[in-house]
């Protein structure tokens, strides 16, 4: 006999495990469909493909550029010089022609920038960093806005078994009263009481079932599905949350590292910003075909240029010194938003933990204050049938349990959401 209650027990918690990694892997396939659909999550990768676009775009300004051009133009009357040589009794004259042309490549290498290169090409990855932490931020509102809307599907579903299960009792109840009725036990206000309570349970039942329809409504349309596909979702809300809840440490927040970015990004443009008044060296080369050509020849002629030029800023009227002090102040609030950034999440994680404990403390309350109703509920139904008890205690008694059995509800979604908030909080993508 021993050994027959171990094998039962021992199946007990095997299928006890099956089920809950059943239930696991329906709530993820609906977040992994949650994730391919939603349309901010994709804008986010494409500002991300942006991002890197900018970045390769800003590593080219290390690189030489060619550049070409050509030129035409036509003089009507062109410019002509006659003068007379010492010692030559002939005029000697020059004229030039009325059309002129050109064509030139031009090759350019900067040298020296100040740091505006190197800093621009810094800041384009930033950028890219920022853009990929935000598309990180935006999985984590995706995947809590799922559980949201899954779990409160969940939660209707047991909704509506509760009220039918109500109903059933109701009408149970007024057969037992009719009963007593036709036997001239009871007066025929106690079948007027039920049937009025009746008829209210019915009400709330097409209430519940339309509260049902619209949050199934709601989960399709943030998994991308047709708005009336019949979802395979679980029949009651689970008593336990994910994972044994442990006390907040490490937590890894995109807002956190966006902020941080966005310090190195100021700095990144103070330094810019600090370019424009600090010496540059630019080395170029051209090579040209011109006509006229040198000597005045009327065909085109090559030439070329080589060219190394030196700018340096002298005087600015203080300019420098406060357009860095504004940056640098522009420094200083972006690490002021970084710390109200930290200390946001930090007050975040702390309330969602609280909020988690306490409410899986209320998932215990509640189901102890259910198994009271159940028996007082069945306590009331017992004495009604014996005579010792009036028709308004046994509603009273249904409706104690109709509520306990709602409040139960409400505490274990609340368990749900307060823990997929605390995993958010945290900056996790796995709930289990």
């Amino acid at each position: 006999m021993r050994k027959k209650i171990t094998y039962i027990l021992l199946f007990v918690v095997i299928f006890c495990t099956k089920l809950s990694a059943q239930e696991n892997e329906l709530l993820d396939k609906y977040r992994n469909m949650a994730i391919s659909y939603n349309l901010d999550l994709k804008a986010a990768k494409l500002n991300e493909l942006s991002a890197e676009e900018n970045a390769k775009s800003a590593k080219t300004d290390f690189l030489p550029k060619l550049s070409a051009n050509a030129a035409y133009s036509y003089t009507g009357n062109p410019m002509e010089i006659n003068m007379m040589l010492p010692g030559s009794s002939t005029p000697i004259g020059f004229k030039g022609d009325n059309a002129a042309y050109s064509g030139a490549v031009f090759l350019a290498q900067p040298i020296y920038q100040g740091g505006r290169v190197k800093n621009a090409y810094k800041l384009a990855n930033i950028q890219t960093d920022i853009a990929e932490h935000t598309t990180e931020k935006t999985i984590l509102d995706v995947l809590y806005q799922t559980d949201v809307s899954y779990w409160t599907a969940v939660a209707e579903t047991e909704l509506v078994g509760i009220i039918n299960s109500y109903l059933n009792s109701i009408e149970s109840l007024v057969k037992t009263v009719k009963e007593r009725v036709d036997a001239e036990q009871v007066s025929r206000n106690d079948l007027l009481m039920v049937e009025v309570k009746l008829n209210e349970v019915k009400y709330i039942q097409k209430q519940s079932e339309t509260n049902l329809h619209n949050s199934l409504l709601a989960l399709n349309s943030i998994i991308g599905q047709d708005l009336k596909t019949k979802l395979v979702i679980e029949d009651s809300v689970p008593s336990s949350v994910g994972q044994e809840l442990s006390p907040p440490s490490v937590f890894n927040r995109p807002e956190l590292e966006i902020a941080q970015m966005k310090i190195e990004a100021q700095q990144s443009l103070t330094k810019i910003n600090d370019a424009r008044f600090s010496p540059s060296l630019n080395l170029g080369a051209e090579g040209n075909y011109s006509s006229p050509g040198y000597d005045f020849n009327s065909d085109l002629d090559p030439n070329y240029v080589v060219q190394l030029r030196l700018k340096i800023p002298i005087f600015e009227w203080n300019k420098r010194k406060h357009e860095n002090k504004s940056y640098e102040l522009k420094e200083d609030i972006a690490k002021t938003q970084y710390q109200k950034v930290k200390d946001n999440i930090s007050l975040e994680i702390e309330a969602a933990y609280s909020s988690c404990l306490q409410s899986i403390e209320q998932v215990y309350l509640n189901k102890n204050s259910l198994k009271k109703a159940e028996e007082n509920e069945i306590i009331s139904l017992e004495r009604y049938e014996d005579g010792y008890s009036s028709i308004t205690e046994v509603i009273d008694a249904q409706l104690f349990l109709q509520t306990a059995r709602k409040n139960f509800v409400e505490a274990k979604i609340a368990a749900q959401l307060y823990y997929s908030a605390y995993v958010r909080a945290l900056g996790k993508t796995n709930i289990y």
